[in-house]
């Protein structure tokens, strides 16, 4: 997708350990994902016009969240946004991984 409107773009880099919270004691129950969170911002658009796009390196994996109109973002804490998607998305509810370690960097 293009942002020919873009005014701002910040890249962090994400580490992710999940672990299996049903794995038998002693099991390989962890999966670490290297991913990249790239918040954009169209000023010329809706709301605070923020889109988050989640990708691994390799590219197999893309999720885009459009933040335009949702109130837990702010644009001064993405760091802490970004913790909160991660155990909102790896929750170990239902047979899901959880999120064992969370590691971010700027990119």
């Amino acid at each position: 997708m293009s942002y020919p409107g873009k005014d701002f773009e910040m890249k962090y880099s994400l580490t992710v350990v999940l672990e299996d919270p049903n794995s038998e004691e002693g099991m390989v129950s962890e999966i670490v994902l290297n991913l990249v969170a790239e918040f954009i911002r169209e000023a010329k658009k809706y709301g605070n016009g923020y889109y988050l796009t989640i990708t691994d390196k390799e590219g197999r994996f893309k999720n885009r969240y459009d933040l335009r109109y949702d109130k837990a973002f702010d644009e001064n804490h993405m760091i802490t946004y970004i913790k909160k998607w991660a155990k909102d998305y790896w929750t170990g509810k239902n047979g899901s991984y959880r999120v064992k370690n969370l590691s971010i960097k700027e990119a």
